[in-house]
Order: structure tokens, then C-alpha cells, then sequence
């Protein structure tokens, strides 16, 4: 969507890509005058993340880091109204240091021998040119109107909602005091931060929207593409930044550095970790220290290496691929849900990356597993030459079981919101309209007020066509949503629903452990 990828750079939102979904990601730094440094970085998340995917952006925070020579003190904590994770990073040279993704504040060193710390315009070469004013549309009044129309459109959508919430928020404390500043906060003589909302950026393009005055000024002064407001044009921007910051750009901070470091970097350093490694992320409670007994009836599951060799021409990029075979007693029928590997080791020890594509985890789609139908999953790792042996491999299989599965239908429901239907409490929570002619959609999104083993949940027509689907396994989640396409059939004003059952349904988490793997060379075919 063009319009999304344009607000999310006027709020520089490429600062918060690598976290979650409404997360509000802070960073304290702490900066000496020869430029090395700490920043604790913090993601404070909605308390529905689950510990998997805490762990894994906690444990790819170093993945994405820029500049980092030490880590120390990774920690995860829940509360009823988040869960907020984080890491202290050291770096030698604050002008080249990042972590969690790339950063769009720059440092410049100015000949009087002051800093300055600014927020960054996106590169100029990464935006293509904007239209010259002489490019002006035939009717301006439908221009506006449909520059109006697209923007409140794309701000209605509910990935646009949950981008609201996503905030970056950034701390300096500085080896100097403070000579000038502009849009950062002045908290004390030595200290500043700066808030970028993504809510306020949404409420500026709102505010652009519904003013036709401004909108036809943006399309005259050239700041278009197609006719329509070039939101990444350094015009708009600037107009947004004023909106969002109070302030017009350039937003900065100029200080004086002094002699006297805020702290010892080099002893710190010394302590931390150079590469987190499997005992960082145990001895911080992130990773368990021993892998717990499975709880019937699931200690029956079996977990063996089927093959570990290289693949340089997989479709995530060369890696080490290794093949885990699973096998379940006979007399009992099992679902894995999804896998999460927790630590590979090398001979020595130490932690072994996985690669960038291809995740930390395996989700499986409703198959069932018993001793006349194994499954298997892959662990990949990062490809190095250097490793022809993995000391251990562990992790966790979510899997489930049950005594009977079955279909039930609970009758007609209108799709339309607050429509209500069955013993399950199924209700239409929300219809949301998106997109045009051919791309046309509905977003339609349930809730089950009570949620027993649940499966799919399918919604068919009149002739029994089915126009939507949601879910394959069952969830914990209560609430769900599915798209239907316009373009081969609209939404009918009724549905039939129909529901998967799991009777006595069981879910927990069985522990694998796999060690001593020999790394078998590439295949010579291709």
C-alpha cells in the first residue's frame, strides 16, 4: 500500500520495523566524550505477546545491531498491562551504533568542537522526484477532494490502528551541557529527549485531510506524484513534522562535550558479553537452564535427528539444515501446533546463529501425528565452514491432543456487526470496507465470548459456497479475521456457520533435546 509506506516514513518509522505490531520501543543512551557509550533498549509491548515472541525479538536484537562491542542485562517482564523486554548494548562510536534496526537520528562533530544529535530527513536519492509545478491537474477541485478521499481512507484501515499505538521513544544523557536545542525535550542541563508518535503523525495527515485549503497549497507548490500529495516530498514533511513535534525542523540538539567521562567504559565492557551466547540468555531467565520432564500423555513423543547437512541453495539462502523426524506412540493421536528452538551449540559451547529468513520457529497447519504418521521440521543454521559438529540442539513442540474431532453447525448469522450466534457466543465484532474495483475487500474480524477447543471456523452462502475461513488448529486466542475478495463474489447479508470441535482437548509444551548432530557435506546434485 503506497499511501501506508508514505506515513510511515514522514514518522521515520523505520525505527520501529523490527518490533512488534503497537509496541512503543525506548532507547537511553548514555554517551562519553570520546563518543563510546551504553543504550538500554527497551520494547514495551501489549501483555498478549507471547514468550516466544519475546524471546525472539529479544534474542534478533543483536542480529540487527550496528556498532555493538558488548551485552549485558537482557531481561523479560510481564505485568497485566505489557510485557517489556530489553538488552544494555555498549558501542565504541556513537555516530555508527544501532540496535533493534537501523536509526534516523545522525551525529555530527561541528568545527567548534560542539555536537549536534538531529533527526535525519530520509535520503534524498531513496525519494523519487516529485512532480514540477507545472504539472497541475486539469480539475483541482476533484484533486483535492480525491487526494482527501485516499488519505482518510488508508487512516480508517485497522493496520493503520494498531500503527497508531507505535511509538519511538529516545533519552540523551550527555557528556556536556546543553548549548542549543529544538523539538527535543530539555530535561536538565545534560539530558534531552524526543518522542516520535505515530498516533500524532496520523492526527497531522487527518488534519491535512480536512483542510482543502492546505491540500490544494500541497498540490500547487509541485509537492505531488500522480496528481496526488507526494507524502515523502520534503514539503509535506516538513508541514507534518511541524504538526507532530510543535516545532518546525531542523529537530536537534547541540551540546559541548567536556573531559570527564559519565562512566567507565572499558571496565564495563569488560563484563559484558562480546556475542550473546546461550549462558547470556540462560543466566538472564530468558532461556530455561534444563528442559523440563513432557507431561503425559505427551512423554511418549520421540524426537530424532533424520539428517544434518548443508543446503547453499535453499530457498532462505545457504544454511546448515538440520532434518528432526517426530514419532508418537501408537495408541495416541497427536496435532503439533508449532516449534520454538531455544539453543544450538557448537563443540565448544557457545550459541550458534540461525539465519535471518526462514525463523526461529515451525508452525504446523492441523495434522495430525501418531506412530503410522511422523512429522518432520527443520532447524536451520546459520551456514559456517567452520562447524562440522553441534554439540546440542533444544528446544520446545507445542502439540495438542484430543479424543474426538468433529464438525457442528450452528445455524444462520447475519454478517453484519454485533450479529450474535450459537452456544459459543460468536459474534461479527467488526466489517471493515478496503480497497476498490477489483482489489475490493471486507475485513472481517469475530469474537467468541467463550472459547472451547475451536477449530475453523467456516461461513458459507445460500448455495454453499464458502466466503470465509478462519483458523485451521485451535486457538487461545479468542478473537479472529479473514478477508473476503469482492472481485469474485460480494459479501452476503447471511452466512451459515459451521465449527471444528476438539473434545477433551489438551495443549502443552514437549521439550526435544538433540545432541552430538555431525554436519554431513553438501549434496552434489543441485
Amino acid at each position: 500500500m503506497r499511501a501506508l509506506a508514505h506515513l510511515r516514513l514522514v514518522l521515520l518509522a523505520a525505527l520501529l520495523a523490527p518490533v512488534f505490531t503497537g509496541c512503543h520501543v525506548k532507547d537511553d543512551f548514555t554517551i562519553n566524550p570520546d563518543g563510546s557509550g551504553k543504550v538500554v533498549h527497551m520494547i514495551v509491548a501489549p501483555p498478549e505477546m507471547t514468550d516466544s515472541e519475546a524471546r525472539g525479538q529479544l534474542m534478533g536484537m543483536h542480529r540487527q545491531a550496528q556498532g555493538i562491542e558488548g551485552w549485558a542485562s537482557p531481561f523479560v517482564k510481564r505485568t497485566a498491562e505489557n510485557t517489556t523486554l530489553g538488552v544494555t548494548a555498549y558501542f565504541k562510536n556513537f555516530e555508527n551504533a544501532g540496535v533493534g534496526g537501523r536509526t534516523q537520528f545522525k551525529t555530527t562533530k561541528n568545527a567548534d568542537g560542539t555536537w549536534t544529535i538531529a533527526l535525519a530527513e530520509p535520503p534524498a536519492a531513496s525519494r523519487p522526484a516529485s512532480q514540477p509545478a507545472t504539472s497541475m491537474p486539469a480539475d483541482m477541485d476533484a484533486a483535492v477532494k480525491a487526494a482527501a478521499a485516499e488519505i482518510k481512507e488508508q487512516l480508517s484501515s485497522p493496520m493503520m490502528k494498531d500503527m497508531a499505538k507505535m511509538k519511538q521513544t529516545n533519552t540523551y544523557r550527555l557528556p556536556g551541557p546543553i548549548k542549543a536545542v529544538n523539538g527535543f525535550k530539555k530535561i536538565d542541563e545534560r539530558t534531552v529527549s524526543i518522542e516520535l508518535d505515530m498516533g500524532k503523525a496520523m492526527e497531522g495527515m487527518r488534519k491535512l485531510a480536512d483542510d482543502p485549503a492546505r491540500l490544494r497549497k500541497v498540490i500547487e507548490s509541485g509537492a505531488t506524484r500522480g496528481g496526488k500529495p507526494d507524502m515523502e516530498s520534503p514539503a509535506i514533511r516538513k508541514m507534518l513534522m511541524k504538526d507532530i513535534m510543535g516545532v518546525e525542523e531542523p529537530i536537534f540538539v547541540t551540546f559541548t562535550p567536556e573531559a570527564k567521562p559519565l562512566f567507565d567504559y572499558n571496565a564495563e565492557v569488560a563484563k559484558a558479553s562480546a556475542k550473546p551466547d546461550t549462558a547470556f540468555y540462560v543466566n538472564a531467565g530468558v532461556l530455561p537452564k534444563t528442559l523440563p520432564a513432557a507431561a503425559k500423555p505427551f512423554d511418549g513423543v520421540k524426537f530424532a535427528v533424520e539428517s544434518a547437512k548443508r543446503e547453499p541453495k535453499s530457498f532462505f539462502g545457504p544454511r546448515i539444515a538440520v532434518k528432526v523426524n517426530v514419532t508418537a506412540p501408537a495408541d495416541a493421536s497427536f496435532m503439533p501446533l508449532r516449534t520454538e528452538v531455544f539453543t544450538i551449540e557448537d563443540t565448544s559451547g557457545a550459541y550458534l546463529d540461525m539465519p535471518e529468513a526462514g525463523g526461529r520457529g515451525t508452525s504446523f497447519g492441523g495434522m495430525t501425528l501418531n506412530s503410522s504418521r511422523p512429522t518432520t521440521f527443520d532447524v536451520a543454521i546459520k551456514n559456517d565452514d567452520k562447524v562440522t559438529k553441534v554439540k546440542r540442539i533444544f528446544g520446545i513442540m507445542t502439540m495438542a491432543t484430543y479424543s474426538k474431532m468433529s464438525e457442528v453447525d450452528l445455524g444462520e448469522i447475519e454478517l453484519k456487526p454485533g450479529a450474535k450466534l450459537g452456544k459459543y457466543g460468536i459474534v461479527i465484532k467488526d466489517i471493515k470496507a478496503m480497497g476498490q474495483g477489483n482489489n475490493a475487500m471486507r475485513q472481517v474480524t469475530i469474537d467468541t465470548e467463550k472459547n472451547p477447543a475451536l477449530g475453523a471456523i467456516k461461513f458459507f452462502d445460500a448455495s454453499g459456497k464458502e466466503v470465509l475461513s478462519m483458523g485451521a488448529t485451535p486457538q487461545k486466542k479468542t478473537e479472529r479475521q479473514s478477508m473476503h475478495f469482492g472481485n469474485s463474489s460480494p459479501l452476503p447479508e447471511k452466512a451459515t456457520v459451521k465449527v471444528t470441535i476438539y473434545d477433551d482437548y489438551k495443549e502443552a509444551d514437549v521439550p526435544f533435546e538433540l545432541k552430538d548432530i555431525e554436519i554431513a557435506p553438501a549434496d552434489a546434485k543441485p
